[in-house]
């Protein structure tokens, strides 16, 4: 049956694709950069991979979104300071995630993973010749897997996410779904539930181990750092009650701004810093239009690094990425945004600074927003009026707004240790010579 799959991928799924990529590249500028950024990838592949140590093992890493780039960096960190140094190889498959990671210090090669087909797959794995292809949550793309495995190189997903309500399980694919996450060596989830969905489709065909989630040691790290202008942002802002809206979209923002319209009427020192997923032109100039029908003062974020003094503005818009988990810091109370869309971005890199998360309702992709809700860290908002009552709640009662807080910061810190369990697990099991 596994034959019949690969068939049915490399004659159906694969031309479709391509094609896909072809006619939408011209309209989609994701798709268009991921088509450029891929030209000459082969050349500067092999250039880059010359200047490694050929004696070392190649550990590849590859990472779908920069959240997954998160997951995975405490693992590449803690691997890179084993004696002798192995080599490391990142990959992605996305242009906004590559703009994120090319400049990552710690891996030796950064660069697009090329396009899945089979003879792609094998010109990759030619040049870079890996002792372990490590995935990081699901961004699994068969050919460059079966090749793997093919050549006898050991395959982990690392942070192995199944959704409980994911496509995998679908009765019509399920037999693709083993022929796929049967073919790795190790599956290591994040969480017992996870765990026990891929046991429940691939039984004992793979080994499968859990380890925790290495976000929270990731979280945790970054929470110790902190650049200058965040920590002169936060002497600036001495006085006043702040919430922090991070990772947002255009749904976050209609229910989000209304409600906190209201409640600066209410509250004189309170201030938003809003901090849209994607600092387009079009998202920012969608949020000014907001603000000004809300009678809502913003002063953007670069404006204010370029000299401008903060005054009576209600609002700083974050026009720039890359600084989200260090704004946290800043706030008494934090909404993550995702939860009206496809999913919900990372809640943790709030929860460890120790004040409440609100959040969407669709968590179904996040199993820590999940946890967060149940040990009384985090909270599910749906409505204009959700978001009024609750951040009216803590503002108001400092003692719910401190112990909803402790209940956040407690579950990262009991979470934390993933990183060196799944590393030792990693050096026992794929010889890291």
């Amino acid at each position: 049956m596994d034959n019949l799959w690969k068939i049915f991928y490399n004659v159906i799924v694969i031309p479709l694709l391509y094609c896909g990529f072809w006619i939408l590249s011209p309209l989609v500028g994701k798709i268009r950069n991921g088509v450029r950024g891929r030209r000459g990838l082969f050349p500067r592949l092999r250039e880059d991979m010359s200047g490694t140590d050929p004696t070392r093992p190649t550990l590849w890493f590859h990472c779908a979104s920069t959240g997954e780039f998160e997951q995975v960096k405490p693992v590449i960190d803690l691997l890179s300071q084993k004696s002798p140094r192995p080599n490391i190889a990142l990959t992605c498959f996305s242009p906004s995630v590559f703009s994120n990671i090319q400049d990552y210090q710690g891996a030796d090669v950064v660069c697009y993973l090329p396009f899945d087909s089979i003879r792609n797959a094998r010109r990759f794995l030619d040049i870079v010749n890996p002792t372990a292809m490590i995935i990081t949550k699901h961004d699994v793309w068969p050919n460059h897997l079966w090749q793997a495995r093919a050549r006898g190189v050991w395959t982990v997903l690392l942070n192995a996410a199944f959704p409980a309500k994911s496509p995998w399980f679908h009765p019509m694919i399920r037999s693709f779904t083993r022929s796929i996450f049967g073919s790795f060596d190790f599956i290591l989830p994040a969480t017992q539930e996870e765990g026990r969905r891929f046991r429940a489709v691939l039984g004992e065909r793979t080994n499968i181990q859990v380890f925790g989630d290495s976000r929270y040691d990731r979280v945790s790290e970054r929470s110790l750092c902190s650049k200058d202008e965040i920590e002169k942002l936060g002497r600036e802002l001495k006085g006043k009650r702040v919430i922090v809206a991070g990772s947002t979209w255009p749904p976050c923002h209609c229910r989000l701004l209304p409600a906190f319209a209201r409640l600066s009427a209410e509250e004189n020192h309170l201030l938003l810093i809003l901090v849209p997923h994607e600092p387009s032109d079009p998202i920012l100039a969608e949020i000014e239009s907001l603000c000004r029908s809300h009678h809502l003062s913003l002063i953007h974020y670069s404006r204010w690094l370029d000299g401008k003094a903060l005054g009576d503005e209600k609002i700083i818009l974050i026009d720039r990425m890359g600084i989200l988990a260090e704004i946290y810091r800043l706030g008494e109370i934090a909404y993550v945004g995702g939860g009206f869309g496809a999913g919900l971005h990372n809640v943790l890199e709030a929860a460890v600074y120790g004040i409440p998360v609100l959040f969407g309702p669709r968590i179904h992709v996040s199993p820590e927003a999940q946890t967060l809700m149940a040990c009384g860290g985090g909270f599910m908002v749906h409505t204009q009026e959700d978001f009024y009552q609750l951040f009216s709640s803590f503002l108001s009662d400092r003692e719910r707004l401190h112990r909803a807080g402790e209940e956040a910061k407690r579950l990262v810190m009991e979470n934390l240790g993933a990183t060196q369990r799944v590393c030792d697990f990693l050096i026992r099991n794929i010889q890291i010579h």
